[in-house]
Order: structure tokens, then sequence, then C-alpha cells
């Protein structure tokens, strides 16, 4: 065996992967392992070896430096030579938000990073942090259950912005809330009952017309049996959801945002996002439109110093200017790609450039 050790010391400079195995089986009897096959890129065919960059979510497929093998739940639905090269891989990209958990116990490295994935549509999660960071940001808190939610209109004085805590995007589930009806009736979207009913009292309330609730200014009809009776309380009667909370956040009245995109740790979009007349948001699938004027350099190193001190290294921040000063709206990881059109950027060479340079 002593002999043995030197030959794969020597044939593992020399001979070819795969061969080696083959040798020593033939030779000492020992089992061949099952060795990944040479495959081919599957856009340009030529062959990939186990030291190839591979990405599972489709974000890079196209790219040519880049192996894209698709997203599958069950990780055993993945052939031999792909599990190996998962496996073997020095970085997965874009491991899609199932396997970054499972990547990050395992101490490999991924991109975007387990912070970015960890945070991703989740608004409550990103407030704790910014507040835990000192992070500029507008003044916000969460209310939970029926008994904090009817102190809503004791912290806050109208108008303020309320939003779904989690999975809304592109400006849906953003609510200015102008008056007390307005409020009812982002509380009632809480509700998540299949029947549209208004939490407990449904029994004995009529149910709100969910087709005249659209995501922006609310209107202001009254809703029947919403103000609670009293003298002068600025109490409300609770129609949401008890396990679903409320975001509420301070208004700063504005007709324009900033997009910063960040990927790695360098700025590469940044724009102002300008707002419809007939709509307090500035996100383009709003209607918002997008104007390449210079940003200011107070909101560029904010952007920057908020992904960084984060952990986020593909995200695009929401920046609102009040009084001179910035501050953080909120971070999206599923940001939109009309900015990079319209810059006449093409986002896939930009990744594969950082993905070649060693940027990310």
């Amino acid at each position: 065996m002593k002999n043995l050790s030197k030959i794969v010391l020597f044939k593992k400079k020399l001979v070819p992967n795969g061969l080696l195995d083959r040798v020593l089986s033939q030779a000492y009897g020992l089992p061949e392992r099952d060795m990944p096959q040479a495959t081919g890129h599957p856009e340009t065919g030529e062959p990939v070896n186990i030291s190839s960059k591979i990405a599972l979510g489709s974000r890079l497929k196209g790219c040519k430096n880049v192996l894209t093998l698709g997203f599958k739940p069950n990780f055993n639905d993945y052939s031999e030579h792909e599990s190996d090269l998962i496996r073997n891989a020095n970085k997965i990209y874009y491991p899609t938000a199932f396997y970054a958990c499972l990547f990050h116990t395992m101490g490999k490295s991924i991109f975007p990073s387990y912070n970015t994935y960890h945070f991703v549509q989740d608004k409550i999660r990103q407030t704790a942090l910014f507040t835990l960071l000192k992070i500029p940001h507008p003044y916000t808190r969460i209310f939970y259950g029926h008994k904090q939610k009817l102190e809503i209109l004791n912290t806050f004085q109208f108008p303020f912005i309320a939003k779904k805590p989690r999975g809304s995007s592109m400006g849906r589930g953003v609510y200015l809330v102008n008056d007390r009806p307005s409020l009812l009736r982002y509380l009632s979207t809480l509700d998540n009952s299949p029947s549209g009913s208004l939490g407990d009292d449904s029994k004995t309330t009529s149910p709100v017309d969910r087709s005249t609730l659209t995501d922006g200014h609310i209107s202001a009809s009254i809703y029947r049996h919403g103000l609670k009776d009293g003298q002068g309380s600025n109490h409300i009667r609770d129609f949401s959801s008890p396990t679903c909370p409320a975001y509420i956040q301070e208004y700063y009245p504005h007709d324009r945002d900033i997009r910063v995109v960040i990927i790695g740790k360098e700025i590469v979009l940044a724009y102002w996002r300008v707002s419809h007349s007939n709509d307090f948001r500035a996100n383009i699938s709003c209607g918002g439109e997008i104007l390449f004027a210079p940003v200011p350099k107070k909101a560029l190193e904010l952007a920057l110093y908020t992904a960084v001190k984060c952990g986020w290294d593909d995200v695009g921040l929401d920046i609102v200017e009040k009084k001179g000063d910035f501050f953080v709206i909120e971070a999206n990881m599923k940001y939109g790609r009309k900015g990079f059109l319209q810059a006449g950027i093409d986002y896939h060479l930009l990744l594969e450039n950082l993905i070649s340079n060693g940027k990310i």
C-alpha cells in the first residue's frame, strides 16, 4: 500500500480526472468510484468541470461563465454529477431561499448572502435591524394582536403609512392612511380569512367591499360600525386578524425617492423615482417615472453603508429625503430591472463581469 500512496500522488498530477480510478481499480482490485462525467454548458455546449461556477436559480441563466442547474426542491432529483458539482463548488450563485439556509449551515459560500435571503420581503425584520444598527429610517412601530392595534391612534397622527409587513413588493400593500375609516380599511386587509369577513365581529358587521380597496390612497368613505363610541376616544374597533401584525410608519411627504442598487459591495445603479400626481408612491410598477438626475452623495453613502452593515450584497434600497437628511424606507431583494434597461445597462452582462472579476 506504500506504493499505492505514491501512485496516487503521482497520478493526481498527471492523469486526467476519472482515469486514475480506473487504473487503480484494474491494478489493485479496488472499487472504482463513480466519478462525475464531463457535461456541457446548456447554452454554449462547452465542457464544464467540477470547478465551474454553479448557480441554481435562473438569474444567471445564459451567462457564459456560470452553469445554471435549476431549482429542484428534492435534492436527490439532481443527477449524481449535478450533486457532485454542487457539493464541490467553491460558491453557489443564487441558491434560492430554500437552499441558502442549507448551504449556510454547511459553511458553503453563496451569493447572494444568507443575510440577503433572510430579510427578503420581511419589513419587520428589516426595521428591527435598522433600529439595532441605528440606520436612519422613519419612525416605525409594529402592533401585534387586537389590544395593541387599538393603540395605533394614540401613537401616530394622520397621515401615516401602513404596510403589509410581509410578502408585499413593487408598492403593493402600501397605504397612505389619512383618517380612521382608511385605517379600518387597512386593518381589514390583514385578515386572511377566505370569506373576506372582518375578524371576530364578522357576524354582526358588514364585510368590507374589497373591490373598492386599492393600493395607494385609500378611499375615506365611512365604514359602517367602524368607530368606537365613546367620549372622543382615539381608540378604534379592530376588525383585523389577531395573528397578522400592523406595520405603521411615519409619513415623510415627498414626490420622489431614490433607488440605489448594490451588488457585491459596490453601487451599480442609482436613480430618482418620481411619483405620479395621483399616487404618493414612486414605485415604477405604480406609475412612477425614472429620472437619471444626479443623486446626492449622502444618499449614496447611506445606501452603501446600510447594505454593508446589514450584510446584503444584492439589494435595491429605497431612500427618501426630509429637510436635507436621508432615510432608508426599506430594502428590496427582488428589485425591478426597468432602471437598468432605461440606463442602457445589460443586467446579465453586468453580473457576468462582476463574477469574472471576482467581485461577487
